[in-house]
C-alpha cells in the first residue's frame, strides 16, 4: 500500500506502522519507539547518583 509523502509526514510514520481491522474500518497506527533514549537517561541518572534503589 503506498502513501503520500505529506500523510506521511503529517502523522509522523516512519519505517513500521500496525495495522488494525475492524468491523468497519481500517487504521494505520505508526508504531513509536517509546524508549529511545531511555539507556541515555539511565545512565546520565548513573553519573548524577540518582539510580539508586528506595
Amino acid at each position: 500500500m503506498r502513501l503520500s509523502k505529506s500523510l506521511i509526514k503529517k502523522y509522523n510514520i516512519n519505517d513500521k506502522i500496525e495495522l488494525i481491522l475492524t468491523k468497519d474500518f481500517l487504521i494505520f497506527k505508526p508504531i513509536k519507539k517509546v524508549r529511545i533514549g531511555w539507556g541515555k537517561s539511565f545512565k546520565k541518572m548513573h553519573e548524577n547518583g540518582d539510580d539508586k534503589l528506595l
